[in-house]
């Protein structure tokens, strides 16, 4: 707010997001020890972060 006067982004009804989430199929599953190390119980799920590894010279 500046002075008062209230900011605004977008038309009335600009959507703040969208999300296309598919249905995840219940098939190899990690035992729950296992999922709870790996953040996720679906084996198809289990996209580890690389983070930095992923770019040549952290660039």
């Amino acid at each position: 707010m500046i002075n008062g006067a209230k900011e605004e982004f977008g038309p009335p009804c600009f959507p703040l997001g969208m999300a296309y989430v598919p249905i995840q199929r219940w098939k190899e599953l990690y035992d729950p020890e296992l999922a709870l190390q790996r953040g996720t119980m679906f084996r198809q799920l289990d996209f580890p972060f690389i983070g930095e590894e992923a770019v040549p010279n952290g660039k």
